[in-house]
């Protein structure tokens, strides 16, 4: 809910990095552009999609467009996790060996953002 209440500043652009599911190899990048029709409808925001302890990036961008405070670029940098089996308090092996090609692929984006 933070970056919700972060969104209200006014931001052009918007970068998250999580995990994705996106079958595939554990520790891949991506690099995805958002773009508004992928977010999902708020014309009736379902009981439970604002749920604390649920809130997921599509989700956050959902309630953000209702409110009038999502920016008009969204971008996700996503690494595929090893599982989704259940939550860690650490990285896996695969993930933090991603952390380098993470690291560049944000510094990459910003710098086609930027310059």
């Amino acid at each position: 809910m933070l970056l919700i209440q972060e969104l209200f500043e006014g931001y052009e652009v918007l970068i998250v990095l999580d995990s994705v599911k996106m079958s595939g190899e554990p520790g891949k990048i991506y690099v995805l552009k958002v773009e508004n029709t992928d977010i999902g409808v708020e014309e009736h925001i379902a009981p439970g999609v604002a749920e604390l302890h649920e809130l997921n990036p599509q989700r956050v961008f959902i309630i953000a467009r209702a409110l009038g405070v999502l920016p008009k670029d969204i971008y996700i940098i996503g690494c595929e996790p090893e599982s989704y089996d259940y939550i860690a308090l650490e990285l896996s092996p695969s993930v933090k060996k991603a952390l380098p090609r993470a690291r560049e692929a944000l510094l990459n984006l910003l710098n086609n953002i930027c310059f």
